[in-house]
C-alpha cells in the first residue's frame, strides 16, 4: 500500500513522541509498503540528537515561516552586541513570557497541544506537498491538531482512502493543558468532525480509548501502545555506563509540577539522611530530561543537592545505556484523570532489565498493572516508609536488584508487533 504518515515529531528530534511514527515507517517499509513521512522542518533548538536511519521510506520536510521567523529572532538575539554581551531580543523575551503562561495553563502558542499555536501556519504548505498523490492509507498522529486537519482535507478531497487518526496524547480532554477560551469551543467542534470522518481511531491505552469514545459518541477506538524497539538495545556498548561505585537511581523523561512528582522519594531520602547520614554518601539520583518544572526547588526543599542531580537532555542512546546499567529506575505516574497513559518511557524501562520503582502511582492504574504483570518492579504508591526501607536495603547490599521480567508479557509490546497490529486495523477497515 501507499502510506502517508503525518507527524510533527520525528527523528532526529530526541523525543519518545518521535519513535511512534518512526517505528511505523520502519516496519511498514520492511514488509513492502511504500511509505512517505510528512513532517516539519527541524531546528537546532529541537534537540536533534536522535539519529535514526531513513531506510526505504521518503521524508518530506515542510517549512513553517512563523517558526523560521522566530528562530531568526532567536539566532540574532544570541549574537554579541558592541559591548560583547549577548542580549535577548525584547520581542522574543515578551513572547516567551506570554507563551509560558499559555504553556502551563493552556498549552498554546509555542506549545503544540492546544489552539492557537505556531504550527497552525504550515498546514496549507504541507497540504500542497502531498495533495497531488493518491494514498491508500493516511495516518495522522496528534499533536499538533494541524496533522489531523491535513489528513481530513486529503480524505475529503479523495486523495486518501483509509484515514487513521492517532492520539498519542488527548486533545480536548488533555490531562495537562485545558486550552484557551474561546478556542476550546472550536477545538471540540473540530475534534468531533475529524473523528467522525476518520476510518480508524487509535490511542495508546484503554483508559484513553474510553475517554475518546466518551467525548465522541462512543465511536470505536483501538489501542496501539507505544512499545519499544528491541534493536535499540543491540546497539548499546557492552561496558557499564557508570565508572564510579555509586548506587544509581535513574529517572528519564519530563517532570510536571503536581502531576509527575518525585516528592515521595525525596521525603524518604530526607528521613534516611536525618537518621543515618553516613549511608547516603554513595546514593545518586539522576534526572535526565529537559522539562523539569519545580525539580530544583524540591531538591533544595529536601536538602538533597549532594544526592540528586539534573543532567539535562542527553542523546537517547545514552539514556537507554543508563537505564540498562542503573541499579533502579524511578517511574513517576501522571496524576489526575489521565493516570491511564502508558508512556513510551515505561516500555523503555520494561525492556531495560532494570528493576522499576513506581511512585505516586495507584495500584489500579494501567502502568502499575503492567509493571506487576511483567514482574518488573515495585509499586510504592506514596508510601514513604516503604520507600525508605527499600533504600536502606539497596544501599546496604550495594548490589543491583535482580529482577526476572516476564518476557512473554513484554514481547506483546515490541514496535514491530504493534506496527503489524496497526496494519491489521487497515485491512479490517478495507474489508468492512
Amino acid at each position: 500500500m501507499k502510506i502517508l504518515i503525518i507527524t510533527h515529531y520525528f527523528p532526529p528530534v530526541n523525543s519518545t513522541a518521535s519513535l511512534r511514527p518512526y517505528s511505523w515507517a520502519k516496519y511498514w517499509t520492511k514488509v513492502g509498503h511504500d511509505v512517505t513521512v510528512l513532517t516539519t522542518k527541524k531546528f537546532p533548538s529541537d534537540n536533534l540528537t536522535m539519529e535514526m536511519p531513513y531506510n526505504g521510506f521518503q521524508t518530506i520536510e515542510v517549512e513553517n515561516r512563523v517558526r523560521t521567523f522566530l528562530d531568526k529572532i532567536k539566532t540574532g538575539s544570541n549574537k554579541p552586541n558592541i559591548n560583547g554581551k549577548r542580549r535577548p531580543s525584547r520581542y522574543l523575551s515578551s513572547l516567551k513570557i506570554i507563551s509560558n503562561r499559555f504553556l502551563y495553563f493552556g498549552g498554546a502558542l509555542l506549545w503544540d497541544c492546544r489552539m492557537p499555536n505556531i504550527y497552525m501556519f504550515g498546514r496549507n504548505t504541507a497540504l500542497k506537498k502531498v495533495r497531488d498523490s493518491n494514498w491508500d492509507v493516511v495516518v495522522s498522529t496528534f499533536a499538533p491538531f494541524s496533522n489531523m486537519d491535513i489528513a481530513y482535507k486529503l480524505k475529503k478531497n479523495q486523495n486518501g482512502n483509509i484515514w487513521i487518526n492517532d492520539y498519542r496524547d488527548l486533545w480536548t480532554a488533555s490531562h495537562l493543558f485545558k486550552g484557551v477560551f474561546p478556542f476550546t469551543i472550536i477545538e471540540k467542534y473540530l475534534e468531533k468532525k475529524y473523528n467522525y470522518h476518520a476510518d480508524v481511531i487509535t490511542t495508546v491505552s484503554q483508559p484513553l480509548a474510553e475517554k475518546i469514545m466518551e467525548e465522541n459518541h462512543k465511536q470505536k477506538v483501538h489501542v496501539i501502545e507505544n512499545g519499544f524497539d528491541e534493536c535499540d538495545l543491540d546497539n548499546l556498548p557492552n561496558k557499564n555506563y557508570f565508572a564510579d561505585k555509586n548506587i544509581h537511581i535513574i529517572h528519564t523523561g519530563s517532570i510536571y509540577k503536581d502531576k509527575r512528582d518525585p516528592s515521595p522519594l525525596f521525603k524518604a531520602m530526607q528521613l534516611l539522611k536525618n537518621e543515618k547520614p553516613e549511608i547516603m554518601d554513595n546514593l545518586k539520583v539522576l534526572f535526565i530530561g529537559g522539562l523539569t518544572a519545580n525539580l530544583d526547588q524540591l531538591i533544595n526543599k529536601y536538602s538533597l543537592k549532594d544526592n540528586v542531580v539534573h543532567m539535562g537532555l542527553l542523546p537517547r542512546k545514552d539514556a537507554l545505556w543508563m537505564q540498562r546499567d542503573a541499579d533502579v529506575l524511578l517511574f513517576l505516574e501522571m496524576k489526575g484523570d489521565q493516570s491511564g497513559i502508558l508512556t513510551g518511557k515505561l516500555f523503555e524501562y520494561l525492556f531495560s532489565g532494570t528493576e522499576i520503582w513506581a511512585m505516586g502511582i495507584s495500584k489500579k492504574s494501567e502502568a502499575a498493572k503492567l509493571i506487576v504483570q511483567a514482574n518488573a518492579g515495585i509499586i510504592f504508591e506514596d508510601n514513604v516508609i516503604k520507600i525508605k526501607s527499600k533504600l536502606i536495603q539497596l544501599i546496604r547490599f550495594n548490589e543491583k536488584p535482580k529482577v526476572n521480567i516476564k518476557k512473554d508479557v513484554i514481547k506483546k509490546y515490541t514496535r514491530k508487533r504493534l506496527a503489524e497490529k496497526m496494519i491489521s486495523l487497515v485491512n479490517d477497515s478495507i474489508q468492512t
